[in-house]
């Protein structure tokens, strides 16, 4: 999926929309002489490779953009070499947040040979530079992505590399551990000169044995965290087409009219939320309908974005029209849904005993028919969401746990001197190093790390 890291990327990496300042992320192997091509220094020169890192000021240079924008000032944070944060080349240009401006820059620099980074591609490359380890990486987009105080704070414990480097120091003892091991199988008598029986056998149980209690301190502070990531609201979407009882559906479940109804469609233009209440506490977004009228393409705009954050979808459909979802509104499946008929009492739908009609659950806002059993639906599915914690702590958890079995097979062994076998310890041992390796993301193959740095933004 993704290029050399010596191929030329760019891509803004700033939030959308206007600001006083924008930033556009260059990186690759000719990153100098691109520079080159399209800015130049206003005093001085560039940095030249070996050279430390500095800002530099300069102009708007290449052609077109000079003659679209005149030659506009900006300022460039230039890494010139391999000490920088991707491991090679990088600039940052900073702009004036003027969004054509952006995108005419981002354009400008395909015109002289980059190509549009990939999502995740600059995390990707820092982490194969080994200035990020994966939990670091992992976090960049837990913290896009946090929802709450305390999704934020876990999020920048784990960018701040507290977990990383607690797995790393680990994994340095074991492999001073592991050393010791094979040095027994090699020169054995040389090891235990002087010591009593047993001795060498001992100290390596008590390392191991300190070893598995920061494996099980760290195990505890994942499920915090998970507990952490849980504690945010998550967000149950209502979305459909326009006028399919949306609305009257949102202010049921809420308890209170707090959105527009009407038979006109539209008449929700860009989305409501309101929290919700009972035994899984959530956020319920009513979101405007997804529809191809042209002075509507904004409200539909940000209710595709919405749905794409929705941790519960339920998907309206008319019963008294049957209209599906347009194209633009199905999303990519990713998140649980939940399918269900609106205006059932209008269409005089006859429900089967679970109260399912065609696969879908029916429900009237005007009558309460089928509010109890949606709702003890999306409290399943919330419920199933609280016990699950992100990606990057199952993956770390499940690491963690394989290791900790190894290690008490290892300990195990250690136990019984008298039978021990250096070989089988050091093949136990070396399983618990490969779980810490795949907690930390050394040994992970190219499928999995497309698929973790995919997820992140373009420009990160």
């Amino acid at each position: 999926m993704f290029g050399s890291p010596d191929e030329l990327i760019v891509a803004a990496a700033s939030a959308t929309g206007g600001g006083l300042r924008a930033i556009v992320r260059i990186a690759g192997a000719d990153t100098l002489s691109l520079l080159a091509r399209l800015c130049e220094p206003a005093a001085g020169a560039w940095p030249k490779v070996g050279e430390p890192a500095r800002c530099v000021a300069a102009v708007i240079a290449e052609p077109t953009l000079a003659e679209d924008f005149g030659r506009i000032p900006c300022e460039l944070l230039v890494w010139p070499g391999p000490t920088g944060p991707l491991g090679g080349p990088l600039a940052e240009v900073q702009l004036p947040g003027a969004p054509p401006l952006v995108a005419a820059f981002v354009e400008a620099a395909q015109r002289q040979g980059c190509r549009l980074a990939k999502g995740g591609e600059f995390s990707l490359r820092s982490f194969l530079a080994g200035r990020i380890d994966l939990v670091q990486a992992e976090a960049v987009l837990a913290v896009i992505d946090a929802r709450s105080p305390g999704e934020l704070t876990a999020a920048l414990d784990a960018a701040a590399g507290g977990s990383g480097r607690k797995l790393e120091a680990l994994r340095d003892r074991l492999l001073d551990l592991l050393g010791d091991v094979e040095a027994m199988i090699d020169f054995g008598d040389e090891v235990a000169e002087g010591r009593g029986a047993g001795a060498v056998e001992a100290e390596l149980a008590g390392r191991l044995a300190d070893l598995l209690c920061d494996v099980a301190a760290m195990l505890g502070q994942l499920k915090r965290r998970a507990a952490d990531v849980s504690a945010g609201l998550p967000r149950v979407v209502l979305a459909g087409p326009a006028n399919v009882g949306k609305s009257s559906l949102f202010n049921a479940l809420v308890g209170e009219s707090k959105a527009l109804v009407a038979d006109q469609p539209g008449t929700t233009r860009d989305w409501l939320e309101a929290e919700v209440d009972g035994a899984q506490p959530f956020l319920l977004v009513d979101l405007a309908g997804f529809e191809d009228a042209a002075d509507r393409q904004d409200a539909v705009a940000a209710a595709v974005r919405e749905r794409a954050r929705a941790d519960l979808v339920i998907e309206c459909v008319d019963a008294s029209t049957q209209q599906e979802a347009a194209a633009g509104g199905q999303g990519d499946g990713s998140q649980p849904r939940l399918a269900i008929w609106t205006r059932g009492d209008l269409a005089g739908l006859q429900a089967a005993s679970d109260g399912q009609h065609a696969g879908r659950l029916v429900t009237s806002s005007r009558s309460g028919v089928g509010l109890a059993e949606l709702r003890r639906g999306i409290d399943e599915v919330l419920a199933r969401r609280a016990r699950e914690g992100s990606p990057a702590t199952l993956r770390m958890a499940a690491a963690l746990a394989a290791a900790r079995v190894s290690g008490e097979t290892g300990l195990a062994m250690l136990a019984e001197p008298d039978t021990l076998d250096e070989a089988l310890l050091a093949a136990e041992l070396g399983r618990m190093l490969a779980s810490l390796d795949e907690a930390i993301g050394r040994e992970l193959g190219n499928d999995l790390l497309d698929r973790i740095f995919s997820r992140h933004c373009i420009g990160k």
